[in-house]
């Protein structure tokens, strides 16, 4: 009996091992360039031609610094006029422009052009980002008579992008970065020291058996 009783015990040692090994791991921080400072006078517009004359996406890439599983985007994203409905995707690289998309959120901003807000994107379907890799979050008017603005940060000028035709084709732009951050959930993987042990255990016992006041284009 008391051989049984350790055989046992060892089992439930075993897996609870095993579950921790596998759980998934909390949240890392993938990019985040809030640190440079917003400004909330100036940002990139995504506008239907109904507001602006000439409708506008607006796109920014990034490469997560650490590979994990998409959890949120928190992006400084304002309505500046018209009704509240905006979309933003995640999209892949394809050369240098946004590609396919992995994700895609269809939400209004959560204030007004002029003062600092932060909206959050919460992901459902948790798509892998892979460290050093090149993603792209591009931003569409939800209505034709919409105007919404990315602020900007106070980092050093890159070359955004800009659409005059809803993403078919993208131009290359001129300013500082757009403000955003991305978060991720590492997924749990079996680590090597926990897998023999607990594995080969659990074999023998069982058998075998995760804008100024204008936005810019």
């Amino acid at each position: 009996m008391r051989g049984k009783v350790l055989l046992s015990l060892a089992a439930v040692l075993a897996m609870a091992g095993w579950a921790r090994a596998t759980s998934p791991g909390g949240t890392v921080s993938l990019f985040d360039n809030f640190g440079d400072g917003v400004n909330a006078s100036e940002g990139y517009t995504a506008s239907g031609a109904g507001a602006t004359t000439t409708s506008y996406a607006c796109a920014y890439d990034f490469s997560p610094s650490v590979t994990a599983n998409l959890e949120s985007i928190t992006l400084a994203f304002a309505l500046v006029e018209g009704p509240n409905s905006f979309t933003f995707d995640l999209d892949n690289d394809n050369s240098g422009l946004p590609g396919s998309t992995l994700e895609s959120w269809t939400q209004a901003a959560n204030g007004s052009f002029g003062s600092f807000t932060e909206m959050t994107l919460e992901s459902v379907l948790h798509p892998l980002l892979t460290a050093g890799d090149t993603y792209w979050i591009a931003i569409y008017p939800g209505t034709t008579d919409t105007w919404g603005a990315w602020d900007l940060t106070n980092g050093v000028a890159v070359d955004p992008l800009y659409s005059t035709d809803g993403g078919s084709t993208w131009i290359s732009n001129s300013g500082n970065p757009p403000a955003f951050s991305v978060q991720g959930v590492a997924s749990g993987v079996p680590t090597p020291a926990a897998l023999p042990a607990g594995a080969l255990l659990l074999t023998g016992l069982v058998g075998c058996k995760w804008l100024g006041r204008k936005a810019t284009v």
